[in-house]
């Protein structure tokens, strides 16, 4: 039986083994030229700030872009939600 654990250091290394790096100061000094790249390859590209990765620059898929969309829908206003609560509050202690 094999157990795979999504959130283990060596799978995050092998993940980020399979996807382009670059140290922060060179993507700082290069950082539009990437993005073109990033843009025409499709490809992920990895930031690292000493050999840890900071941030992720994916290309833009307008048909996917579900930002605005992604928590539309899961909430929904009941009443008054900008004048004071007349019940008063019990704080629970721990």
């Amino acid at each position: 039986m094999t157990m795979v654990i999504k959130n283990s250091p060596i799978i995050q290394e092998l993940a980020l083994q399979e996807m382009k790096t670059i140290q922060a100061g060179k993507f700082k000094a290069h950082c539009l030229a990437l993005l073109d790249e990033v843009a025409q390859t499709n490809e992920v590209l990895v930031i690292t700030k000493h050999g840890r990765p900071v941030a992720k620059v994916l290309p833009f898929d307008s048909k996917k872009d579900d930002t605005d969309l992604s928590m539309r829908g899961l909430a929904t206003y009941v009443g008054d939600l900008i004048s004071p609560v007349e019940d008063e509050w019990e704080a629970v202690e721990l």
